[in-house]
């Protein structure tokens, strides 16, 4: 299977699984659909990969910290499709730990957060990623209540219901937010 020519055809998600069965299949095959989305300056391309990416990082949660920081530096590129934020955002969330580079990664999170023109599912995974993050550094929990708080009452119905969420957990499952 020809990594470049499959991601330039559009995919159904019936092979994008398969695809995604193939290349989680041998870690060399992961670091190469990896490179060639990180390097490619094709958005379609990087948004096809991402998707990839997202269903092998499921499958093998053992393959990405090696690619944590480069990942969070993928993040800060300015011409990132969305699809490319929602589905690192959702794979940090699952394993995000230390790092050189969390200092970007969270400031990148607060900044997709706290901006309603985001698209509510880079919100909601920021904000995971967020409460992830401060099972391991409390004073983030505190950052990320105020947050939540403040954008609460604007949010769409994903947004609430996360942030509800969150803040339940974070209250010690008290459940003390209204809205």
């Amino acid at each position: 299977m020809n990594l470049m020519e499959w991601l330039q055809e559009r995919p159904s998600k019936a092979q994008a699984l398969r695809f995604s069965r193939w290349v989680g299949g041998e870690p060399e095959r992961f670091a190469a659909l990896l490179q060639l989305w990180m390097n490619s300056p094709d958005k379609t391309l990087r948004q096809r990969a991402a998707w990839i990416f997202s269903h092998v990082a499921e499958a093998h949660p053992e393959w990405l910290p090696p690619w944590q920081d480069a990942l969070i530096e993928h993040l800060q590129r300015a011409d990132l499709h969305d699809a490319e934020k929602r589905n690192i955002l959702k794979v940090l969330a699952s394993f995000a730990g230390s790092s050189e580079k969390l200092g970007l990664l969270v400031e990148y999170c607060f900044e997709r957060l706290q901006d309603p023109r985001e698209p509510v599912a880079i919100r909601v995974h920021a904000m995971q990623v967020l409460f992830e993050l401060g099972r391991l550094a409390p004073e983030l929990h505190e950052e990320l209540r105020e947050v939540l708080l403040m954008h609460l009452e604007g949010g769409s119905a994903g947004f609430r219901s996360r942030a509800r969420k969150l803040l339940k957990q974070m209250d010690g499952g008290k459940g003390t937010t209204k809205g």
